[in-house]
């Protein structure tokens, strides 16, 4: 049968985009106003946030290379945007984030004969519970440096892309639609113009999209696209309809044939079907397909007939999710199959032997055509590159990690847990003593993949950690033991719902009580609750959901049962008890429940607000911190078709309900708003695309996204004591916003003034050190960043400063320690302002910053270093001044040399670190002395250098030498003699790192090496450090004597001699200038 099916699609966003123009402004639609904010986003605009990390690469299921270029590739993670290598992998960069308005990228491809032209498809067509839908086709024409949104579309996914091997302006995309409603934006899309515009060439219904499609690259007018029926609720996948089937085209997408009646292919309901048309031989087609008799097949007619390949079950579980297939483009016998576990043919698909590889739970392969041997895999751990058939892989170390919820422990520094999908649970430290968070920082605590991590309050190294089908384990890291501790230990793999005793959610809730420590609670349809640390448990209430029996069945038909746990439904989805008030608890369900208890779990209330719709999902629900009975929750409806925002306040136990979402966006999703333990009325929200801020207790909400990526953010937490923000993003792993104090001292006085200089948050002096995200090094580490290392001071000019502006600290006495600006260095050098000059990043950090808003400047708490010598070899470390002991220190924020504004602010001590404040005034009074021997030998050193640079230059002056004999014989003298005084003070000869090696090393960098000794710690200087510092002090005061009768008799000599030429050239004085 041959079909015209050819539909015209709209493309709005040709009127405003461009491929020069980075696409930075949102088109979602806001709710209820055109602008909500409180307080204007510039009063705490030099916010930042960082990843952390893990880089421990998280779902993916579209990767290319690049023909021609085997260091180049591309990957699109579900939830993190795309992301470039051009080292094969080694290292990767995300190139999409200030272009796109949605994260999960489900199809790429790029150009065979323009490798700068890629398009990108947005949302994931592995239709996880948790799947993050897209907005349209991206499309880039410089290699991902910009992109333009070239189709929109709502809510949908994207199964795969191809362009025509010849010509990067015709493309087709094989687009999902909506994976959890019904729409006619399904099918098969076909662009000519590069995107401009789009045409609907295949189409079914409102139910059924297109999930595969690939070209005869011999003849790129013969097309296989497969169509699949398939659709998610929450408590259900269905899979497999009368709408799916396999086409054909031949005529470039105009018009198409059904190959699904041929001969050979499977009778009855067809579910998914993936296909690999041989490069080498485009008669040989391959279909994996998802049927009752679910097999590999194979036609070598172009799909006139088929056979069976293969019925290895290995190859065909869990067919919604895997069973993608790809030909070698070079051996049409030569096969791979994507799922669980990674399978290679050599003989058509007759036999198989598996791939061991990085991760696995595999997806997209792409088959470098002039290397049989060169592969990408996208998998559920990001992607991996190979060069030798897959024998040896890169590491998926992207920081593209999808988490479920974040807590946080009373550890220094404190670490953040959450469940990484398909990864594994995750304690990772927010900051290091080092200048990255590496793996080193983290490690494997309770829990699993999809849970809850809860520290224990009592012990951070002792942690509990739910996993799918009720599964909770204790984890000991003194050791490492792992003891199960589950509620009821049955395990429930394949069975529906309506067969378990209790209904544990896929994600289901884990906490302790904020007011006993040893009261542990956790969630079915009931709460449970142990003082036992699980060892035995109670059940505190009756079931609390719809317990809505034709939503507990098995999953995944009408053909491929799949029960994982994540469909189990009518479970208790959100639990907190309130910190204001003890026994307050507040239950939240996935199917649209609000229960309350006051009196510790002996009487239930149901308290649901009237307004929220049935079969809601409350995923987060939040008493307040200040007042009892008043409760905040998120609730979502996304798998149920609706994408708008829930947010809900009580302050009356529930008795009503006002919905909060002004200023959200209107078609964006909520899932979670967490309240500010030190700021009454301070709310957050994490949506699907990112994070929000409320100053006024929900009524109105405004964007803390800063330099956040568009990204799911699933959980949030406050670190109380440090005042710092913390995220679980569902694609991009774990974010921190340090130093919360502007949102807390924002008012309408500060937003009136002309400048403010907020209260800098108390600040702990540690080793450690931050760089920035986007340096080279920490680029090539590919690690978490590190957090500002010092005092954080934030400051606001309502205008940019066309003069000075300094920060200046002193003592609570007044002595001055150290200034910094924004037109001179920190050593009193002004700023290079060339047209041609680029800013050091190395000194990037001493540079004051001095924009309009908000800015933030953070002070290592140093006193200033010790000079430079421009050829030295030692690194910045040994020559840095002494940190400021604990205690009460000022800040004053200057124009020029008029005070705006001054604070008083606290330094303490590395909670860790048992020092007294006398330990520390003695290394730092032993510190200070040899800074100061430092600052004399270098200006001894350049003052040498520029005496001996001035009689050279004066005595090379003379084109006639013999005019200056007598000049020479002084000349030389008093250079050798300087050259050995210099030599006793530095060896000029060592300019690597282990030169000294073979060149001794002389006083300076004794000094050098002494002075990192005793900063190695924070304690008191051993006796022997003080006698070496003796014993060099000892050793330079003669020296110094010595270049004194230098400077007073030899140079005299010369300038004198010089004089009978009517010139005096050597001068010490003119050297250094103070």
């Amino acid at each position: 049968m041959r079909v015209q099916l050819v539909f015209i699609v709209s493309i709005h966003s040709f009127l405003f985009a461009s491929y020069g123009f980075a696409q930075k402004s949102s088109s979602k639609k806001v709710s209820n106003a055109a602008s909500t904010e409180v307080f204007s986003r510039q009063l705490y605009s030099g916010m930042k946030w960082r990843n952390i990390g893990p880089y421990q690469g998280g779902r993916s299921l579209t990767a290319s290379g690049v023909v021609g270029n085997p260091l180049i590739y591309y990957l699109g993670a579900t939830g993190g945007g795309v992301w470039k290598t051009t080292d094969a992998g080694n290292t990767w960069v995300s190139i999409s984030d200030s272009n796109f308005h949605s994260a999960s990228v489900g199809a790429l491809a790029v150009s065979a004969s323009d490798p700068n032209v890629i398009y990108a498809g947005m949302g994931e067509a592995a239709i996880r519970n948790t799947a993050i839908m897209g907005d349209g086709i991206y499309k880039s024409i410089d290699a991902g440096k910009t992109w333009k949104h070239v189709l929109t579309l709502d809510a949908s996914a994207t199964g795969r892309i191809i362009i025509h091997p010849n010509n990067p302006d015709v493309a087709f995309a094989a687009v999902m639609g909506k994976m959890f409603g019904v729409n006619k934006e399904r099918g098969v899309y076909r662009t000519k113009d590069g995107g401009k515009s789009w045409q609907q060439v295949l189409v079914k219904n409102d139910s059924t999209g297109a999930i595969d499609i690939d070209y005869d690259p011999t003849n790129p007018n013969i097309i296989y696209a497969s169509l699949w029926q398939v659709n998610r609720k929450p408590w259900k996948l269905t899979s497999g309809g009368t709408g799916g089937g396999l086409y054909k085209s031949i005529d470039g997408g105009d018009t198409w044939t059904s190959l699904s009646q041929n001969p050979g292919m499977p009778k009855g309901l067809l579910g998914k079907i993936c296909i690999a048309v041989a490069a080498s031989n485009p008669q040989r087609v391959y279909a994996m397909v998802e049927n009752k008799n679910a097999r590999l097949y194979r036609s070598d007619n172009g799909g006139k007939t088929w056979d069976t390949a293969s019925a290895k079950n290995d190859l065909t579980q869990r067919p919604w999710y895997f069973s993608e297939i790809y030909c070698d483009p070079n051996n049409e016998n030569l096969l791979y199959i994507s799922n669980v576990e990674f399978w290679k043919s050599i003989d058509g698909g007759m036999s198989f032997s598996k791939i061991t590889q990085e991760h696995g739970d595999n997806h997209d392969v792409w088959i470098n055509p002039d290397n049989s041997d060169n592969f990408i895999i996208a998998d559920d751990g990001s992607a991996t590159v190979t060069f030798n058939g897959g024998k040896t892989w890169t590491r998926e170390d992207l920081p593209t990690c999808q988490f479920y919820h974040v807590n946080l422990d009373n550890d220094f520094p404190y670490h953040a847990y959450g469940g990484q999908q398909d990864w594994g649970p995750v304690r990772i430290a927010t900051r290091s003593y080092g200048s990255t968070i590496g793996a080193s920082d983290w490690y494997v605590p309770a829990g699993g993949e999809a849970g809850y991590i809860v520290p224990d309050p009592t012990d951070p190294i002792v942690s509990y950690g739910g996993e799918y089908d009720g599964i909770m384990t204790r984890h000991d890291k003194n050791n490492e033991q792992f003891q199960v501790v589950s509620v009821y230990p049955l395990i429930n793999d394949g069975w529906g719902a309506d067969f378990l005793k209790n209904r544990f959610a896929w994600t289901y809730p884990i906490a302790f009580s904020p007011w006993n420590p040893k009261e542990l609670f956790c969630t079915s349809q009931y709460i449970h609750r142990s003082v036992n640390g699980g060892m035995s448990w109670e059940t505190i209430s009756p079931d609390l959901t719809r317990n809505d029996p034709s939503k507990q069945l098995q999953s995944g038909g009408p053909i491929t049962p799949d029960n994982t746990g994540a469909e189990i439904y009518c479970t208790v989805y959100a639990f907190a008890e309130s910190p204001a008030k003890q026994g307050e608890l507040w239950a939240g369900s996935d199917d649209g429940l609000i229960h309350l208890s006051t009196d510790d779990g002996k009487n239930w209330t149901d308290v649901t607000p009237k307004v929220l719709p049935a079969w809601s999902t409350v995923s987060i629900i939040e008493p307040s911190h200040y007042d009892a009975g008043t409760c905040f929750f998120a609730a979502h409806r996304y798998r149920l078709d609706d994408t708008h925002p829930y947010i809900y306040r009580t302050t009356n136990y529930g008795k009503s309900w006002e919905m909060i979402t002004r200023g959200l966006p209107a078609d964006v999703y909520t899932r979670c708003v967490r309240e500010d333990p030190n700021r009454k009325k301070l709310l957050y929200a994490g949506t699907e695309t990112g994070v929000y801020t409320s100053f006024d207790n929900g009524d109105h909400w405004q964007s803390l996204q800063l330099n956040l990526p568009v990204t799911p953010v699933h959980d949030i937490q406050v670190k109380k004591d440090l005042k710092d923000l913390v995220i679980a993003t569902h694609g991009r792993a774990f974010w921190v916003l340090d130093d919360l104090s502007p949102l807390y001292q924002i008012n309408d006085s500060i937003s009136h003034s002309a400048y403010w200089l907020y209260q800098p948050n108390p600040a702990i002096r540690m080793d450690g050190k931050q760089l920035e995200a986007e340096s080279d090094e920490v680029v090539q580490r590919q690690e978490g960043t590190n957090a500002p290392n010092g005092v954080i001071i934030d400051y606001y000019l309502k205008r940019k400063p066309k003069g000075e502006i300094k920060l200046a600290f002193y003592t609570s006495g007044g002595d001055s320690i150290i200034a910094f600006s924004n037109k001179i260095d920190k050593y009193g050098e002004p700023l290079k302002n060339k047209p041609d000059f680029y800013e050091d990043p190395k000194h990037k950090k001493d540079i004051l910053p001095a924009d309009s808003g908000m800015n933030r400047f953070a002070w290592d708490l140093r006193y200033p270093d010790s000079r430079h010598i421009e050829d030295e070899y030692w690194g910045n470390e040994s020559l840095k001044g002494p940190k400021v002991i604990p205690g009460n220190y000022i800040v004053k924020l200057m124009k020029g040399d008029t005070l705006l504004m001054q604070r008083s602010f606290s330094v303490m001590l590395n909670p860790k670190v048992k020092s007294s404040v006398e330990d520390l005034n003695s290394q730092q009074d032993l510190m200070m002395q040899i800074n100061k021997k430092q600052n004399e030998i270098i200006k001894t050193i350049l003052q040498i250098r520029g005496v001996q640079d001035q009689v050279n230059n004066f005595v090379n002056s003379f084109s006639d030498t013999t005019k200056i004999l007598t000049l020479k014989k002084i000349a030389d003298p008093l250079i050798d003699s300087l050259q050995k005084i210099q030599d006793t003070l530095i060896n000029s000869k060592i300019k690597a790192g282990e030169d000294d090696l073979r060149y001794p090393m002389q006083l300076i960098e004794r000094y050098n090496a002494l002075q990192d000794f005793i900063r190695n710690s924070d304690t008191r200087p051993t006796q022997q450090q003080f006698a070496v510092l003796t014993e060099l002090n000892s050793r330079i005061a003669p020296i110094m004597t010595r270049l004194q009768n230098i400077y007073s008799l030899q140079v005299p000599a010369f300038n004198n001699a010089a004089q009978q030429l009517q010139l005096k050239v050597a001068d010490p004085e003119r050297v250094i200038k103070e």
